[in-house]
């Protein structure tokens, strides 16, 4: 998880980089690397959906889902750098870091010890 966030936040080096050319070799460099993070990211929340509870392996599902989603939006950008399209990206983003952090504590709880 940590590494997909690491490559979606250099957004910001894109967003300083002073022209075309440069911020096309970022976006290039982030699309190149946000494939594998992904990867990783299913590697690790595959027993979660196997054998975590419903809702829980629900959310992980979604969070993937949603990775995907910042994915192909940032692949848009690749092609046309408008603002429209920075926009999708970072509604994206936004929409997958809810994913994430319903899908936590989602996790933090059923891994609590219940009192009988």
């Amino acid at each position: 998880m940590h590494a997909f966030n690491v490559v979606t936040w250099q957004i910001d080096d894109v967003d300083a980089a002073r022209d075309r050319e440069s911020k096309g070799r970022l976006l290039t460099q982030m699309y190149e690397r946000i494939g594998p993070a992904i990867g990783d990211m299913n590697r690790a929340m595959h027993e979660v959906r196997l054998d975590g509870p419903a809702p829980v392996s629900d959310a992980a599902d979604h969070v993937r889902y949603m990775a995907r989603h910042v994915q192909q939006r940032h692949g848009a950008l690749l092609d046309d750098d408008s603002p429209e399209r920075r926009d999708a990206y970072d509604a994206a983003y936004r929409a997958f870091r809810e994913a994430y952090v319903t899908f936590v504590g989602l996790a933090r709880g059923a891994l609590e010890a219940k009192d009988p």
